[in-house]
């Protein structure tokens, strides 16, 4: 529920969105399309794999400057 209702508000708000579940899901989509991604919200908590902390650590190995916003849902 955490997950959509940012989803739309940052939408509402005129951001582009691209919502995934799970740590591997995000690093996949991340490395796929890498220019398409400007900034990482995430969850630090993300199941089974990776956590939002190594989805960060990834994202920034690739783009040093790329902005990061940790947050839980706990």
């Amino acid at each position: 529920m955490i997950l959509l209702d940012i989803e739309n508000s940052l939408r509402e708000a005129g951001f582009e969105v691209i919502a995934v579940l799970k740590g591997l899901e995000a690093i996949a989509t991340f490395d796929r399309e890498p220019e398409r991604v400007a900034a990482l919200l995430t969850d630090i908590r993300l199941g089974d794999g990776p956590t939002g902390w190594d989805v960060a650590r990834h994202l920034r190995a690739a783009n040093p400057t790329m902005p990061v916003i940790y947050m839980s849902g706990d």
